[in-house]
């Protein structure tokens, strides 16, 4: 474990130079939600900001009110911050042995005000002391990925690689539990897709609810409820707040980034690639941002981090059970957050300058009376 002075750590943002349909905060008539149905979007101001380090896994964890977690993928380690004073820890390296990561992939808050790393590559979870000590290690099942820690039982998917020479072109998603302790399947289900009832249903975007139910993202802006994890049925509710928009110029940025890297290792030519980000540019942005979608507050509320805006500012939908409750909206470009008791953390990427940088930042949010009228 090894201390560091705060220190901002530029993000590259590249700026195209293609017309990019900019997401307009009023829709039209045709696409506008009902207004009257409606809450206000209620504006946080941050109670405090910390530096964040470059990374290319964006993930943060709040292992207690005062401190958070985020990856820092270069180095493959985990740096955490105070908010109190800023001071920063670091713990972690390359590797296969224990406390070292082989694909570092998401971080969990766990019991005791411990951070929980989850690697791919080593498909296994270990629990640190914020000093960097390991406390524990756990085996996880083969092509796992988890979404939810809560106490000793892990929410997550298992991932199904297609088969390609039967005609399969799509992966298969089911939601497991796993025991911490042992690495143990407790629970999965395969029937998951006729309880929803939406052919568009996949099952890869999910979450487990403090009351023992799961949400899922289902299509476009809807979202399936389950009351309980083997409930023979959901209830599918459509947001009203989601308006039709394409890309704005950083999602392009950032799809083109994403492509190069990926479209190079598989052998992709520029314009192949070029041709791929030119049709994402022109189709209607997905609802919710996947990477990091689903987090509950103090009250069992559902905050949705939606694609909304993504830029100046990002925007969560709330959700009481199955009810749209309002919005929320905090500064700058969203990346990951987390929640807990009554504090909101926020990994962003600042607006970038004439150089063309954006810094990554965390923002603590104070949420203790959000919505308290609604």
């Amino acid at each position: 474990m090894e201390k560091l002075p705060r220190a901002a750590t530029p993000h590259i943002w590249k700026p195209l130079s293609a017309p990019v349909a900019v997401l307009a905060l009023t829709a039209t008539a045709a696409c506008a939600p009902d207004a009257a149905r409606i809450p206000d979007v209620i504006e946080l101001p941050p109670s405090a900001s910390s530096a964040a380090p470059l990374t290319a896994t964006f993930e943060i964890a709040l292992v207690s009110e005062e401190a958070a977690c985020v990856i820092n993928s270069y180095e493959s380690r985990i740096h955490c911050v105070d908010r109190s004073d800023g001071g920063v820890t670091f713990f972690g390296r390359e590797g296969e042995g224990p406390g070292e990561f082989d694909g570092l992939a998401s971080l969990e808050r766990g019991p005791g005000g411990q951070i929980v790393a989850l690697d791919n590559g080593s498909a296994r979870m270990t629990f640190f002391e914020l000093d960097g000590t390991v406390v524990s290690e756990t085996p996880l099942p083969p092509l796992f990925q988890p979404s939810q820690l809560r106490g000793d039982r892990l929410f997550g998917v298992k991932v199904g690689l297609p088969d390609f020479a039967s005609g399969e072109t799509e992966p298969t998603f089911v939601p497991m539990v796993i025991d911490t302790g042992s690495g143990e399947v407790l629970w999965e289900r395969t029937d998951l897709a006729d309880a929803v009832g939406r052919e568009c249903f996949s099952g890869a975007v999910g979450t487990s609810t403090p009351r023992g139910g799961l949400v899922f993202e289902v299509c476009g802006n809807e979202l399936a409820f389950l009351a309980g994890r083997d409930a023979p049925s959901a209830t599918v509710v459509a947001s009203p707040s989601y308006v039709e928009t394409l890309p704005n110029d950083r999602d392009v940025s950032e799809e083109m980034e994403r492509f190069t890297g990926l479209g190079r290792n598989q052998g992709m030519s520029d314009s192949a690639i070029a041709a791929i980000v030119a049709e994402f540019r022109e189709k209607p942005k997905e609802w919710i941002l996947k990477r990091d979608a689903f987090g509950f507050d103090h009250q069992d509320r559902l905050w949705v981090a939606t694609t909304r805006d993504h830029d100046a500012f990002s925007y969560f939908d709330i959700w009481a059970g199955t009810v749209y409750a309002g919005a929320v909206r905090v500064r700058d470009r969203l990346m990951s957050f987390d929640i807990f008791g009554s504090t909101l953390v926020t990994l962003v990427e600042r607006t970038p300058g004439e150089d063309g940088i954006g810094e990554l930042a965390i923002d603590w949010y104070d949420i203790g009376e959000v919505g308290d009228g609604w």
